[in-house]
This record gives C-alpha cells, structure tokens and sequence, in this order.
C-alpha cells in the first residue's frame, strides 16, 4: 500500500463505514445473490479506486474469498494503490488464447490468502473491445465460481463506456460520488446511463456521517475521506 491508502484504511471510523456498508450489502442480497459488483463514480478522482479496495479488504476480513480487478484499463490505478507490478493483467487475460477455464484456476491456485487481485496491465489500444468481449464476459463468470465476491474497478461513467459494459458483465454496481467534488447533475446523469443495469447504492464519500437520500433508494452512504 501507499503510505496515504495505509493510514486511510487502517483509520478505524472509515474502516467501520466501509464494514458497515459490506453489511448492509449482505442484508440487501442474502445467500450469496451478489456475486460480482462494480464500484464506479461519475468523475475521475472520487475515491472509488479506494472505496473498492477498502470493501475488498472489509469482506476478506470475514473470511470471504475476494477477488479485486482492476478494469480501469485507460487510467489504471490499483497497482500504484497497491505497490504492484502491473506487466500482466486483466487486459493480459483478456488478450490471451489460454482457455479461461486454466487462466482462473491458475489464478485461484496461486492465491494463498482471502483477498487476490489482478491489477489492469498494459494498456490496449482498444479497452471498450476488450471489455465487450465474449471473453470478458466468461471470465467473470469463472471467477464467480471460484470467489464469494469478484470487486471491479471500474472507469468514471460520464464520458466513456467502459464502466457499462463492466457492469453489464457483474450482478451489481456501486456509485461513489465524492460530496465536495460531483455535482447533484453529474450525479443523476451517471445514474440515468446505469440505469439499465442492477445499481444496488450510491456511497457519498467525504460525508462527515452516514446520510441516506431517498431519492436514490436503496442506497447505502459510507462516510470516507477518499
């Protein structure tokens, strides 16, 4: 981790928002129901890269096996949260011949602890191809049957597709709107382009204390400083 997402996700009063926010996920879709989830924003620099690493690390704490990807494959930014390599990622997977089938046993094999994470990889020159792909789409399905969540990070929504197409891959999506930052109009603007698709809750990051808006029911609001 980075010395600021370390202090940031060790600091217990975020740390309770976040679990408490993983909570409320289970109550709203028992038994399993949510097996794969998107955590996107409307503007870039919202928070929703540590909003999902956050909940990855809340649901890895109740010994969930998680898997985090980073489908940010213009701006990637896990592997810099993170400290990781990023010569082979998603973009790799989804590049390469290897049968799914091995690539996400390979991957579940060589993860020794609740929490894995495949970070974005070299930048193709096509990202909204690869994330539209067939492939894609079977991947995420293969990884749903190795792990109780599969979190993607996924692009801001305004301006490009590639958040969509995520999402229309997962059984959910996450908005994170940062309150100092997105306007109430980008907000509703993001929230009409996924609205066809099963948006479970908008998290207002940089709330003093949780609020809930009615307006955006059912949502879930964590208090963050992201």
């Amino acid at each position: 981790l980075t010395a600021g997402t370390s202090v940031l996700l060790s600091w217990q009063p975020f740390r309770d928002a976040v679990d408490l926010l993983y909570q409320n996920m289970q109550l709203l879709h028992p038994n399993g129901a949510l097996q794969s989830l998107v955590v996107t924003s409307a503007l870039s620099g919202e928070g929703k890269s540590t909003i999902a690493v956050a909940l990855a690390m809340s649901a890895a704490r109740l010994n969930k096996r998680v898997l985090l990807i980073d489908a940010d494959l213009r701006r990637p930014s896990l592997h810099k949260l993170l400290n990781l390599p990023n010569e082979q990622g998603l973009s790799s997977l989804l590049r390469s011949d290897v049968p799914i089938a091995e690539l996400t046993a390979a991957q579940a094999a060589a993860n020794r602890s609740n929490l894995a994470i495949i970070t974005a990889g070299p930048s193709p020159s096509d990202p909204a191809k690869l994330l539209s792909s067939q492939r894609m789409q079977a991947l995420i399905s293969q990884f749903e049957g190795s792990y109780d969540l599969v979190l993607i990070d996924a692009p801001p929504v305004l301006g490009m597709v590639d958040a969509v197409l995520s999402s229309a891959c997962t059984t959910g999506t996450l908005l994170v709107g940062r309150l100092d930052q997105v306007t109430r109009s980008e907000l509703d603007q993001a929230m009409a382009v996924l609205k066809p698709l099963n948006v479970i809750g908008v998290i207002a990051n940089g709330a003093d204390s949780p609020a809930i808006d009615a307006n955006y029911a059912p949502s879930e609001y964590a208090a963050a400083t992201a």
